[in-house]
């Protein structure tokens, strides 16, 4: 069988000396180059065709993951085993529907299959001066074709960086060197276990035929997420002076920005994790004490999820093990206020047991299991005064707007599934019915009510605020995008502006102003900037700019642009617009971090003369 190859080993270039200096000479300006090996070629409907594969011979790269347990000059026999071994495990299951059929892996879910560096072509407007320093994006770009089926959280991380000022803006993007991404790319085929391996009597066999690998020490741990061998797919977070990209479940992985607009991976920031499964892809900063809160969480074992608290220089000062949890979760956010943070047990869990009995996937929604928010004091160094308030509904809870403390209630917003299935065929799993609703908990009576904010039908996804205001009572704005409900896979052609005050009233009134990104045009999460960066030269909460990538699929181009949206006015023309120099896959999630933060992530504690 052959594994799928679409990414080859590639030297990486070091940190260099041009980044002294604003932009790079023009020099320094790397090639559009490829390091893929295949071609995701993009026909006149948008769909990504046939991808060139080519598998490369080459045994003796995978000489160090076999370790001493076998003599070198077997590893090649062991290597052909094994992907027998696979090839029976497809054969005998029904067969890879994931490597034609899958939707993450068409049009512009699709991977790139080059890392790029060059300058972006201005299409409207400018740049507001106080723009100047770098937008990054992280989010999925597969570097291995599937062997059975494929769901894009899996997918290895790459982050697309604008770097903004001067007079010129530049485009870089590279893959996140996890020590996954390393292994997997030198042996050609995927070797850890993948959630769409997780289905039916296939993810058994999987399961056991990884483990057995771990016992030869051809891959490490369980085969499941271990520290550094995750994605690092999902976020970027800037921690003292450091820039981390998080996937959940593993550790953060510190990456440096260039001004040649490239990111650098540096290494696996353990020491972030120890005593913890992994942090959150989402976690919170209190502006108020300048402590980092965050979470892990893990299966099969308890405890099922551990709280971390760090201080600013970015070290871990505690951990809390939360053995009252009661299932294995999957949890992707949590909420904070001013003096607790909230866990969310949804009904989203691993079930292994679901995934043999049902043929169904090893995260299920569980409707007969409780949704429970924890509420813990930031302050608590154990789970003595953890209190837990059952929800009324089962359900599951993926990003959060924001958290407050409100009258005695602790008031949380954020997004509502009724339903979800990972192991939907054709990315189903998005058309489920959810909202952006607010839980108003009584911290007397222990009781939680539910209101909904948007209108049914508008799906909204990736809430954003002004940061400036979480944790804030008084908060008033939120921006969500929404869905183009004929595209399939769903995606996201507009950006709503919601007055929270208003819509927790009337929902019908709720959502002020949107902007649509154009015709057949499609973006993610948009982060908002606040126009000046001393909160007291804005004019209101509302005074900033939304900025993101979106896609135009007109006519099949598959154009990519950085946009800049006026967040007060919602104006439909943008600030600015920039044309990429190649394709932006959609992704998750991103930062903007200001020109005084970029230099001190290079390690500049001065600006350059």
């Amino acid at each position: 069988m052959q594994g799928g190859f679409f990414v080859g080993p590639e030297q990486y270039t070091p940190f260099s000396q041009h980044h002294h200096s604003i932009f790079p000479p023009a020099r320094c300006v790397r090639p559009r180059r490829r390091v893929c090996q295949w071609s995701c070629r993009i026909d006149s409907e948008g769909n990504a065709g046939e991808q060139d594969v080519q598998v490369r011979k080459e045994p003796n790269k995978t000489a160090r993951f076999y370790g001493d347990v076998i003599d070198k000059s077997q590893m090649r026999s062991v290597d052909r085993v094994f992907q027998v071994l696979e090839a029976a495990v497809v054969a005998v299951t029904g067969g890879p529907r994931g490597r034609n059929e899958s939707p993450w892996l068409q049009g512009n879910f699709g991977p790139v299959a080059y890392e790029v560096e060059g300058e972006c072509e201005l299409v409207l407007g400018a740049l507001p001066e106080e723009l100047h320093g770098a937008y990054m994006r992280n989010g999925y770009n597969s570097a291995l074709r599937p062997l059975y089926d494929y769901h894009h959280f899996e997918a290895d991380g790459m982050i697309h960086c604008v770097r903004l000022g001067g007079d010129k803006v530049r485009y870089g993007n590279r893959f996140v060197r996890t020590k996954r991404f390393e292994l997997e790319t030198k042996v050609g085929r995927p070797m850890m276990v993948r959630i769409s391996d997780l289905t039916g009597i296939r993810g058994l066999m999987t399961l056991a035929l990884r483990q057995v690998q771990c016992m030869m020490g051809i891959i490490p741990g369980s085969g499941m997420i271990t520290k550094g061998y995750g994605t690092g797919n999902t976020s970027i977070i800037l921690q003292g002076d450091k820039l981390y990209a998080l996937q959940e479940g593993d550790a953060p992985f510190e990456i440096r920005g260039l001004c040649s607009g490239a990111v650098e991976t540096i290494r696996v920031a353990e020491e972030l994790v120890e005593g913890m499964p992994g942090a959150s892809s989402h976690p919170k900063y209190d502006q108020k004490n300048g402590y980092l809160y965050s979470f892990g969480y893990q299966v099969p074992q308890k405890p099922y999820v551990t709280i971390g608290r760090y201080r600013e220089d970015g070290s871990l000062e505690r951990t809390v093990p939360l053995m009252t949890v009661q299932n294995p979760t999957l949890m992707h956010d949590f909420a904070m206020t001013e003096n607790y943070i909230v866990i969310m047990e949804t009904a989203l869990q691993f079930d292994f047991k679901n995934m043999v009995v049902n043929n169904d996937n090893a995260i299920t929604l569980n409707k007969n299991a409780p949704t429970r928010f924890g509420i813990l004091g930031k302050n608590d160094t154990d789970e003595s005064k953890l209190t837990w308030v059952e929800l009324p509904e089962s359900c599951w809870i993926s990003h959060v707007a924001n958290a407050a403390e409100v009258d005695g209630c602790i008031q949380v917003d954020a997004i509502h599934y009724s339903d979800l299935d990972f192991n939907a065929p054709n990315g189903e799993e998005f058309i489920s019915e959810r909202n952006l609703c607010r839980w108003m908990i009584n911290l007397e009576t222990g009781v939680a009510e539910r209101a909904t904010l948007s209108l049914d039908g508008l799906r909204p996804e990736f809430p954003v605020i002004n940061p400036l205001y979480a944790c804030d009572a008084d908060y008033k704005w939120s921006w969500m995008l929404l869905v183009d409900d004929l595209a399939n896979p769903p995606k996201f052609s507009s950006v709503a502006k919601m007055d929270m005050n208003t819509a927790a009233r009337d929902r019908q009134r709720g959502i002020v102003a949107s902007i649509k990104f154009g015709h057949e045009t499609y973006g993610n999460e948009l982060i908002f900037v606040p126009r000046f960066q001393e909160p007291e030269r804005c004019i209101s909460e509302d005074d900033g700019y939304l900025m993101g990538f979106i896609n135009d699929e007109a006519n099949g181009d598959h154009t990519s642009y950085f946009v800049v949206y006026d967040a007060l006015t919602m104006d439909q023309t943008p600030v600015c617009k920039y044309r990429l120099p190649q394709r932006v896959p959609y992704g998750l999630h991103g930062i903007f971090i200001n020109e005084s933060q970029f230099q001190q992530q290079l390690g500049i504690t001065s600006p350059p003369a």
